[in-house]
């Protein structure tokens, strides 16, 4: 007997239970639906398609994307890794902040193109939108086999949760939120009965391009669900021996691939986190979660008169998704039930017993913005939604009984009920009006299909239709693509720009000055990355104008309040709210020879920096001693010069002339990855004044080199490239497979 014959594409579409005479997997109207949606998205951002002037969103690119990837942007195209950005925080890590994401295949691709980087911005949110409507449709068709229940759930994509990143330009978010359908579409064809291999390694490859997009929580978010779904299908078909071994292998190599693949920028971000901010529990990170008031919002935007309605997901969604308790039968439901809870209550943050406990988790406690989680629960309302459809288009047991219309007849007065409850308590009459009156259509739509079966399709795509009408309807001014720059950069810059004194600046009360300062004229925008945790304990000594001159600060920028007492969110283009001072202590400039140093453990610098008889011109402030002391008299009364001489992204050059051997005091924070040369020659750097750098040089004139190249880089890029090139010869093997099969014999 010959072996048995592979499948063929189109089979592996098909449904277990279906005949080779059947319909396959998509027709000729799921391609026009497809068409129709990705239309749909190119019509509403076509400003973005071809513009030089319009960027996305407004805040957070302005405030801080825009910078990370002008700088990372011009790296690439000059042919230099993006490792280090010297502008902020007197020097941080580039990469491994995940803030910029050059190792993205778009981001890569467009850097050596001759494409403007508004049009880098544009493009790859429009390429990210496009790719989920697509796979979502997929995703939807794949699990209920229906055109009309994929295009309702498929609308998912016009909630506010995702047109509020992309108005605001959370660009990294919103390309990671966009990657969850095409995640969930290999995984749902992975465990179902017709998965193939290929489908694991796809989902493995969707999961890496989420890890490269740089919204790490999402990661996580996306990568606990998944596995949850995957075990519960597994545990509902038990497959037996041989298949079930091949699935949890497959499911253990997608995981391998999706944290492997990305390695190059993961392992950079995994020791950032353990050396940022992000490694301690900081209150400022269990905000950005829900109130239990906001939702309100949920069943009603804009209802308790918040600006913003970041979970509505649609009336008529929401009255499926309840009525799937009545017409879905199948045990999925009570997956998606259980997910979409959780999810809800991790999105509490600590404003419920429940959820304090949820987030106080290991892992969980260090992501910021719990309420992004609740993406899940709007994914797992969607999918029971179209449970419900399924079950009124497909399910006709019953139909003639009492039990379904009992049932349906209770939750409608209980919906009913509660939106006139909400009514009560209203900001917003318009809405709740709007809301009733959707709940009420849709709730007759539902008993048209359970009355009149034969009338049950024509009722899903009613569906469709109203819920569009209701997105539609709300948030048709939610987005703006006039063609008018939504980048201006911030009059403070500009005047600065024009200094040019080549020294930094402090920059105080932005949005974050609790935490945050800034050094540099290209980041004087306000939002900026989450610092090293020694730059953070560094912060408060800046107030000490001898401090603030071993850091190279020349002008001082002070963002005023508002008049209602909030910090300002720049760029602002208001002279009265911006208040710029020359320092009264002379900068010390980036590299400086000190003719003297001491020792002291790590904790006691902060204090000896802060005395009055620290002199950051005379000494430094070693935390280990150095092998030998540098000559036959240590430095002690040394003189000398010291200069930059050259500097890129990653290394720096400095040129040193002393008379005798001397200790070459370098104000770059001196993180994990720097190393330096005296003449070409390997030398130690030492941590210097808690923050910077300092390397002993020898008496005369000499070269000396600062380069970062972190070892977490060199080792993610290893591994990166190991598995691309297991993922290339897997798929080709797959490929060659099914298309040479063994012949089978006649």
């Amino acid at each position: 007997m010959g072996r048995k014959r592979a499948r063929s594409p189109m089979e592996k579409h098909m449904p277990g239970n279906q005949q080779s005479n059947e319909k396959p997997f998509l027709q000729a109207a799921d391609a026009f639906i497809i068409a129709a949606l990705i239309a749909v998205v190119l019509f509403y951002f076509r400003s973005l398609l071809w513009t030089t002037e319009l960027i996305y969103g407004g805040l957070d690119i302005t405030r801080q994307f825009y910078v990370f990837k002008k700088v990372s942007h011009e790296a690439l195209s000059n042919g230099e890794w993006p490792l280090w950005m010297p502008y902020i925080y007197c020097g941080m890590p580039l990469l491994a902040a995940s803030i910029e994401t050059p190792f993205h295949p778009l981001d890569l691709l467009l850097a050596f193109l001759p494409v403007p980087l508004n049009m880098v911005f544009n493009w790859t949110l429009i390429a990210h939108l496009v790719a989920a409507e697509l796979f979502s449709y997929l995703l939807f068709k794949r699990m209920f086999r229906s055109t009309a229940i994929a295009a309702f759930c498929s609308l998912w994509i016009w909630s506010p949760f995702v047109l509020n990143s992309i108005e605001t330009g959370d660009t990294n978010n919103v390309r990671a939120i966009l990657m969850t359908p095409i995640i969930l579409y290999f995984t749902e064809s992975a465990v179902s009965h017709d998965g193939t291999f290929s489908d694991f390694l796809w989902g493995g490859v969707a999961i890496a391009v989420q890890v490269l997009c740089g919204g790490l929580q999402y990661v996580f978010y996306t990568l606990l669900f998944v596995t949850a779904y995957s075990g519960f299908m597994t545990l509902r078909s038990m497959p037996a021996g041989k298949a079930l071994r091949g699935r949890v292998i497959g499911l253990a190599v997608m995981a391998l691939i999706g944290l492997t693949l990305p390695a190059i920028q993961l392992l950079p971000a995994l020791e950032y986190a353990r050396l940022s901010v992000r490694s301690q529990d900081i209150p400022w990170f269990s905000m950005w979660s829900l109130e239990p008031r906001q939702l309100i919002d949920y069943l009603v935007p804009f209802c308790s008169g918040e600006e913003l309605s970041f979970g509505y997901f649609g009336v008529s969604t929401i009255v499926l998704a309840v009525s799937c308790l009545v017409f879905w039968r199948s045990p999925r439901k009570y997956f998606f039930l259980a997910a979409g809870a959780i999810a809800l209550i991790n999105g509490l943050g600590t404003s419920t017993w429940l959820s304090h406990h949820l987030v106080s988790l290991p892992i969980v406690r260090g992501l910021r913005g719990p309420f992004r989680a609740t993406l899940f629960f709007n994914l797992s309302c969607t999918i029971l939604a179209g449970g419900a459809l399924y079950g009124l288009v497909n399910d006709s047991r019953d139909r003639e009984g009492g039990k379904h219309r009992l049932w349906l007849l209770f939750l409608s007065i209980l919906m009913l009920g509660g939106f006139l409850a909400v009514s009560f308590r209203s900001a917003n009459r318009f809405q709740v009006m709007l809301s009733l009156g959707l709940l009420v259509a849709t709730c007759g739509l539902v008993w048209v299909a359970l009355l009149y079966p034969r009338r049950a399709k024509a009722v899903a795509f009613l569906a469709v239709v109203l819920l569009a009408a209701d997105f539609g309807i709300r948030f048709r001014d939610y987005y703006d693509a006039s063609p008018t720059s939504l980048f201006e950069r911030d009059s403070t810059v500009n005047w600065l720009a024009q200094q040019d004194s080549g020294h930094r600046l402090l920059v105080r009360g932005t949005a974050h000055s609790n935490y945050f300062a800034l050094f540099g004229i290209d980041a004087a925008n306000g939002h900026h990355a989450f610092p090293p945790l020694r730059t953070a304990r560094f912060l408060p000594l800046l107030a000490n104008g001898t401090i603030a001159s071993l850091a190279d600060v020349q002008y001082e920028v002070l963002y005023l309040r508002d008049e209602n007492g909030r910090p300002f969110h720049p760029p602002t283009r208001s002279p009265d709210s911006v208040r710029i001072t020359r320092a009264a202590y002379e900068p010390m400039g980036r590299a400086t020879i000190v003719n003297s140093f001491r020792v002291t453990e790590p904790e006691n610098v902060p204090g000896v920096l802060a005395g009055s008889d620290f002199d950051p011109r005379a000494e430094a402030i070693l935390e280990e001693s150095p092998p030998r002391r540098p000559g036959p008299n240590g430095i002690e009364g040394a003189t000398g010069s010291a200069s930059v001489e050259d500097r890129s992204l990653n290394r720096v050059t400095v040129r040193t002339t002393t008379e005798s051997d001397s200790l070459l005091l370098f104000s770059e924070s001196n993180y994990p990855g720097w190393t330096a040369t005296v003449d070409g020659l390997p030398a130690r750097v030492y941590t210097a004044d808690y923050l910077f750098q300092a390397v002993f040089v020898p008496a005369g004139s000499h070269m000396v080199e600062f380069y970062f190249h972190p070892f977490s880089f060199t080792a993610g890029a290893i591994v990166s490239a190991a598995s691309l090139v297991a993922v290339v010869i897997a798929l080709a093997v797959l490929n060659r497979r099914d298309r040479c099969p063994e012949a089978t014999p006649e």
